[in-house]
């Protein structure tokens, strides 16, 4: 046990892999039981996913919940499941926009703690009523 590796992994997780598939890949390829990631990012989202080997994961409970994203709205696109990965429903000319409308316009959602569950995403026990 003594040589058993014990830290951190702070890991760049890249889009199309879950949190669990990076715990998956990492207790592989060190060889380990005790595995542990320190919040979930989505699949479709990059990031730093800090990951905990051996006995370190002890101490996930410990470290700070926040996490900030930052993004790319793509706007005249909408999709049946509010994201990019979704089926198309429909296209929209774009019309001329000035950088104050549109920086008004997301005044709202700065700093917002807000999570929308995606349409699709099954939750035991909630069911969710598409818009």
């Amino acid at each position: 046990m003594a040589d058993q590796p014990c830290g951190f992994l702070v890991l760049d997780k890249p889009a199309g892999l879950t949190s669990h598939g990076c715990v998956s890949r990492v207790r592989r390829a060190y060889g380990l039981k005790r595995v542990g990631h320190g919040g979930t990012l989505d699949p479709a989202v990059t990031g730093v996913l800090p990951i905990a080997l051996g006995p370190a994961t002890r101490l996930l409970p410990y470290l700070e919940g926040e996490k900030t994203y930052r993004g790319v709205v793509q706007l005249g696109v909408r999709t049946v499941s509010d994201d990019l990965e979704g089926e198309v429903l429909n296209r929209a000319a774009v019309p001329p926009l000035e950088a104050a409308d549109l920086t008004a316009a997301l005044a709202a959602f700065q700093n917002a703690s807000l999570s929308v569950c995606r349409r699709g995403l099954a939750i035991p026990g909630v069911s969710i009523i598409p818009r």
